[in-house]
């Protein structure tokens, strides 16, 4: 009767140590990551299971568009694959003349607000954000306010003007003068 109640509670252990060993509870652990596509390419992003090996792909579409990002919460340790994805219109994955799709692997580390830069010729820039997240929200939404201001003034301007159009023209700023050299030589 004692070693069966020994063997139970044996059996009860081992299937939770490997939960104890592994607690994702410890704040210590909890990472953030943004994956940013600049690759010129869509992708796919994938967590790789520690166990399993498994892939989830992360994103909610059916790839991560060029110029798109992705926020995500993790642990340190756990692995991610990047997928190149093949052209829809050509169906091939070309990027100066490799006509096979890449894959890059990263693994989250001890930083906190980890970015990760899917760059041209699919290279990957791991770094962290040097601001914070908060920030970085407050600071988009205050040039997402400036800039709707500014649309809204011109488009204020066209209407004055009898337009119903508004033409937004992005004018460089003038070249800077060349120094003399015939001064210098004097």
């Amino acid at each position: 009767m004692m070693s069966s109640v020994l063997l139970s509670l044996l059996i009860i252990i081992l299937n939770l140590l490997p939960h104890i060993c592994t607690s994702e509870e410890d704040p210590d652990r909890h990472r953030h990551i943004y994956i940013v596509n600049f690759s010129g390419h869509p992708i796919s992003v994938s967590w790789i299971h520690p166990v399993t090996r498994k892939r989830e792909i992360q994103h909610d579409g059916p790839h991560l568009a060029n110029g798109a990002t992705l926020s995500r919460n993790s642990f340190k340790t756990h692995e991610f694959e990047i997928t190149e994805l093949p052209s829809t219109r050509t169906n091939l994955c070309l990027d100066g003349g490799i006509e096979t799709c890449r894959n890059e692997y990263f693994t989250m580390d001890e930083r906190k607000d980890q970015v990760v830069y899917v760059r041209a010729g699919f290279v990957l820039d791991h770094t962290v954000v040097k601001t914070s997240p908060k920030q970085m929200a407050e600071w988009i939404a205050a040039v997402t306010i400036i800039f709707q201001t500014a649309l809204v003034l011109a488009w204020m301007k066209a209407g004055k003007k009898g337009k119903r159009t508004l033409k937004i023209k992005y004018r460089p700023p003038p070249p800077k003068p060349k120094p003399d050299r015939k001064k210098k030589e004097e």
